[in-house]
């Protein structure tokens, strides 16, 4: 999943249907399983679902990298619930699609871009199903210098790997609590690294069953041998009153 960051970090807003690089596989009883959700195409064929990740915020919305959504109508965009994108028969059809006005394509910016604005939220009806739940946002400014933080999502397993859409989790580092006023820097490698699918996925803790969510995955970047050296996520504490504006 995280191994695809080398590619110029494009592939992280490509919305081909591609999971963490690294990492382990998340079964269904996992706290992160019960709110992190993924997105599909409506009409897209199973082995097409998982395009982009997302995570639950309330019982009729969910949070996602603006990139991924920018160019889409709700009704093109489903909310697809499960750990196998491929498998999943719950689904939910967004009604409204929230971006910042700030928000702009990276273009070529990458990899200097800062404070990009690049979050949405999905707006959709009819509940969650049985086993979903809220993810516990964090309001503040989290204190995340501290070592170890999980990240997760639905994208491709590999640099070769074609597809993906089966939610997986791994463990990295906090480089730069401050990468930007918005943002967080955290360590990418072969072991841990976000990649195509990923986006939207959240950065997080679990305590006691409780996932606390603390940011979502932009982009991220590689060395010219095409080693994943960094991944930068959106910090949900920094648009806390306006996420909250819209619930």
């Amino acid at each position: 999943m995280l191994n695809v960051i080398f590619s110029f970090l494009l592939f992280f807003y490509s919305l081909n249907s591609n999971a963490i690089m690294g990492g382990e596989l998340v079964n269904a009883n996992q706290a992160i399983a019960r709110v992190t959700v993924s997105l599909s195409l409506v009409g897209a064929s199973s082995d097409q679902r998982g395009y982009c990740s997302a995570v639950l915020i309330s019982n009729h919305a969910a949070i996602t990298a603006a990139h991924c959504v920018v160019d889409k109508s709700p009704a093109s965009v489903l909310i697809t619930f499960g750990t196998v994108a491929s498998q999943a028969t719950q689904f939910r059809v967004l009604n409204n699609i929230i971006i910042p006005h700030e928000y702009h394509p990276y273009g070529d910016q990458l990899p200097n871009m800062k404070n990009a604005f690049d979050i949405a939220i999905l707006l959709f009806d009819g509940g969650l199903p049985d086993g979903f739940q809220v993810a516990q946002m964090q309001s503040g400014n989290p204190l995340l210098a501290k070592n170890v933080i999980h990240i997760a999502g639905f994208g491709i397993t590999s640099a070769e790997a074609t597809n993906g859409g089966v939610l997986r989790t791994c463990v990295t580092q906090v480089l730069d609590p401050h990468y930007s006023e918005s943002e967080i820097e955290l360590l990418a490698s072969h072991e841990c690294s976000p990649a195509t699918g990923d986006s939207g996925g959240p950065v997080f803790t679990v305590n006691s069953g409780v996932v606390s969510f603390y940011a979502i995955h932009n982009w991220g970047w590689h060395d010219a041998a095409q080693n994943p050296t960094i991944g930068v996520h959106t910090r949900i504490g920094f648009y806390y009153p306006w996420i909250n504006s819209f619930l």
